[in-house]
């Protein structure tokens, strides 16, 4: 069996993501860059993984690797350079000297498996150099600069070239030393040193996260799941005795509303919806009102707990849309923080977070200021395969 220090490059600047670093958003409750960490943990051909990432996120790459059991594998971060390919000269350097392939796969291709690892890596101990690649099924044509066709290609004869990228130790060292251009991967070097690269037939799981909707395309792909809707409705007694919580928020006019917790009458309703969905119960089954570690307890801590048992078994948050029903406190303007702090407890991005409000009216006990009411509204996705 062949011999491999994994690669892995995590390093960019996710500028077509939104600012945000696309390796450490979440893909069905795990982080994007744990998915190719697991499968190369996972491959018994690989005996070191290398993560080349930012130097701000080495500490949470360090605890990924060791919670992924890869710390077996004499795991280690490698800071990233100033473009690719001085991010994956950073990962060489660090690589064992007595490893003979050399595996270099991008961090944000969460859909690599062990077993397309070995794959690549059996060809690449044949041939020297082998990559991952998906046979083009669209009509390509190619155009002029400003987009006048020139001609129709023959797709029998194209790939869509992936990651991982496998090839022998020396010439891969070498064709880096020897770049003087930039190269879209690293199979393009090694081709300029003229040496042949073999392709090993993957599938559309290995597909590259560079926006958003591509991360919504690969949560389909490799979650096999179900929608599930839940609906949540909560209320509490107001009390001008207790501070008011509402969405995790601090609303000083009050009037407070009386519970066991911070009485939270959104975050409960929310809460309560989440669990439905899934199943689980209600928020009094998992939070009873006479157990004292919950006693005052901020409701944005219980969000955190529901959204580790929702994980627990198997499913992540799609949104939420939540009303509160009162005369006061007015919470326009703080609603963007409210779904802030709601998104941050459940481990969500803030657009997946609706709260709105109304009134009653003045009619009932909720008009009359006697109470406050919440419904919420959530959805979930449900892996099948637990």
């Amino acid at each position: 069996m062949p011999e491999v220090c994994g690669i892995i490059v995590a390093a960019g600047q996710s500028s077509r993501f939104g600012g945000r670093a696309k390796v450490l958003a979440a893909l069905l409750g795990h982080p994007v860059l744990e998915w190719s960490i697991r499968a190369h943990a996972a491959c018994e051909a690989v005996r070191q993984i290398v993560v080349v990432g930012q130097r701000e996120h080495r500490a949470e790459i360090e605890l990924m690797l060791q919670e992924c059991g890869a710390g077996g594998k004499a795991s280690v971060f490698a800071e990233g350079g100033a473009d690719r390919q001085a991010s994956v000269r950073s990962g060489l350097a660090h690589a064992r000297g007595d490893l003979d392939l050399i595996s270099i796969h991008d961090g944000a291709r969460p859909g690599v498996s062990a077993s397309l690892i070995e794959q690549v890596a059996a060809q690449a101990e044949v041939s020297g150099a082998a990559v991952a690649a998906q046979r083009v099924h669209d009509t390509v044509k190619r155009c002029t600069t400003d987009g006048v066709v020139e001609e129709t290609l023959d797709r029998s004869r194209l790939w869509r070239i992936a990651t991982p990228q496998i090839f022998r130790r020396e010439l891969i060292v070498r064709a880096h030393e020897d770049s003087s251009e930039a190269a879209t991967d690293d199979a393009a070097l090694v081709e300029r040193s003229g040496h042949r690269v073999s392709v090993v037939e993957a599938d559309e799981r290995i597909g590259k996260i560079t926006t958003a909707l591509d991360l919504r395309a690969l949560e389909g792909m490799l979650g096999g799941e179900s929608m599930r809707v839940g609906f949540g409705y909560d209320i509490h007694r107001t009390d001008p005795s207790r501070s008011l919580f509402l969405g995790g928020v601090h609303f000083p006019e009050g009037p407070g509303l009386s519970g066991h917790s911070d009485a939270d009458v959104v975050c409960h309703a929310v809460a309560d919806g989440l669990l439905g969905a899934a199943a689980l119960g209600d928020i009094g089954r998992h939070f009873p009102n006479t157990d004292p570690r919950y006693a005052g307890i901020s409701s944005l801590e219980l969000l955190r707990e529901v959204a580790a048992r929702l994980r627990e078994a198997g499913a992540r948050v799609i949104n939420v849309d939540a009303v509160l029903i009162a005369e006061r406190p007015k919470i326009a303007d703080r609603v963007d923080e409210m779904r802030a702090r709601m998104g941050q407890a459940l481990g969500v991005d803030v657009e997946r977070i609706s709260v709105k409000a109304t009134t009653a009216e003045k009619t009932g006990p909720a008009g009359r200021g006697e109470c406050m009411e919440a419904h919420a509204v959530a959805q979930i996705a449900l892996c099948s395969a637990r």
